[in-house]
């Protein structure tokens, strides 16, 4: 529970480099552990004059004992500073520990993340699915305008908390391997050949191949499998190994999420195939072209964010202009029976990927186009699966988390009535780097009234695909 006293070593046990009551800086006193994870740890701490809570987050001591790790966790700290909106988590200060190792000071969050959602209640309706992903559309749109891509989306970096009104807030973690469009070399020299940088199910394919070479389409890749998760409970490519699981997004074209619950409408089966294009080119060019296609179907409040999307895109050239906002996706009639919808065609006026690649990168990559996975990046890919910080934030108080509200199965307007949207009453947990989680095994359901819960398949084997792959490491090694 928030605030209780823990063990004066917990601390210390986590192989954080500080122990409980330690005084950071002259003001920041150490207080609990809130996570931990293979390479970082976070912990709450309080100002000692203002009495503000904090989180502090740290590399465990074998991380900052790599000078390329530290660059990076210096760098996540520097991206986040420039990205100023409501939905992204803020560093507030950085600082060196006596020992040379940088740690960050990051704002104290109370809520959970949409991994723990998810697991915990299954999916989620169909307005609170779109709520949330335009509100992660508008941390990511911050980033892309500034040139800056994600490349690690996924429900656990979504976190759930409360705005300033009580309503549901998300706010974007874990910018650590971020990639600064601009950086050219100084990124490829961060991002080592050897290391995997991702979490294999919301990885695109281009990623899957070389990190150093995705675009702002790969984040969009990762918010169209966010989204079917959202809808359907369950992640579009998942199998027992990550190795199988590559294979899947490399080969495979999933299930659309009607096929796994009937009553979500056919557009936004069009939206996520539109999401998950193989080629880049066919994928949207925007996350606001995105959420022109998905904010109908959300509540009122969406599409007034929508435009925020747009403006955001616009200043900095990649949108279209403000007098094309107020013509976003037709309202549609939520029936769940229009396989014929076309999503939205690219606004007149947006910037186009070359464009955008001139502004940020000096020129257009020839390899942003990538093709299938090459066999030489499986071994890559399954070598080093898992690198990453990861934060667990507490548990304490899951169990008095309420459910998400029941999904509507009956044909509504396209502007609904707002309905009250309910966050969770847990523990705090905080911002920080998160290791890709574990690949569920376990069915997962909602335990009150609401969709039927869409289970999460137990896997018996990686198939064939990801044998193939696994087999090729061997003869690698």
């Amino acid at each position: 529970m928030p605030g209780e006293a823990q063990p004066p070593d917990s601390v210390s046990k986590s192989g954080a480099p500080v122990k409980q009551g330690d005084v950071l800086d002259g003001k920041y006193v150490v207080e609990r552990v809130l996570g931990v994870g293979g390479m970082g740890v976070v912990v709450a701490a309080r100002h000692a004059q203002l009495g503000s809570r904090v989180a502090l987050k740290f590399l465990l001591p074998e991380a900052a004992a790599d000078g390329n790790v530290c660059a990076r966790f210096m760098r996540e700290a520097q991206t986040v500073t420039r990205l100023t909106g409501e939905h992204v988590a803020r560093v507030l200060d950085v600082g060196t520990l006596p020992t040379g190792a940088p740690y960050m000071v990051m704002e104290y969050l109370e809520g959970r993340d949409l991994g723990r959602i998810l697991e915990e209640r299954g999916a989620l309706s169909v307005p609170d699915a779109i709520d949330y992903l335009v509100q992660a559309c508008e941390a990511v749109a911050q980033a892309h305008a500034a040139g800056v891509v994600h490349r690690d989306l996924k429900p656990s970096n979504l976190f759930v908390t409360r705005g300033a009104d009580g309503s549901p807030l998300i706010k974007v973690l874990d910018f650590g391997i971020s990639k600064a469009m601009a950086r050219g070399l100084e990124d490829s020299q961060l991002t080592n050949t050897s290391g995997f940088l991702g979490s294999p199910q919301y990885m695109s394919p281009e990623q899957i191949r070389s990190a150093k070479h995705v675009d702002m389409r790969s984040d969009i890749w990762s918010l169209g499998v966010i989204l079917h998760e959202l809808l359907t409970g369950r992640p579009p490519f998942d199998a027992q190994t990550a190795g199988a699981v590559l294979a899947n997004i490399i080969g495979d074209s999933p299930p659309p999420p009607s096929a796994l619950r009937p009553e979500i409408p056919r557009e936004l089966d069009a939206v996520v195939a539109r999401c998950l294009e193989k080629d880049v080119r066919q994928r949207y060019a925007t996350v606001g072209e995105l959420v022109r296609d998905i904010a109908a179907f959300g509540r009122p409040a969406t599409v007034v964010a929508a435009t925020k999307i747009q403006k955001i895109l616009t200043q900095s050239g990649l949108g279209p202009d403000v007098e094309a906002l107020t013509e976003l996706a037709p309202q549609p009639e939520i029936t769940g029976s229009h396989p014929a919808f076309v999503p939205a065609p690219p606004a007149a006026g947006a910037q186009t990927l070359g464009s955008w690649e001139a502004a940020h990168k000096g020129a257009p990559s020839k390899g942003l186009l990538l093709g299938l996975l090459a066999g030489g990046a499986v071994v890559v890919v399954l070598a080093v699966v898992g690198i990453g910080l990861a934060v667990r934030g507490s548990r304490a108080g899951d169990s008095e988390a309420k459910s998400v509200e029941p999904i509507v199965t009956t044909a509504a307007a396209a502007t609904p009535e707002p309905e009250p949207v309910v966050v969770p009453d847990v523990a705090p947990v905080v911002t920080g780097e998160k290791a890709p989680e574990p690949l569920p095994s376990a069915a997962v359901g909602a335990e009150d009234a609401g969709p039927t819960p869409v289970k999460r398949p137990v896997r018996s084997g990686g198939g064939s695909k990801g044998s193939d792959i696994e087999k090729l490491i061997k003869d690698r090694k």
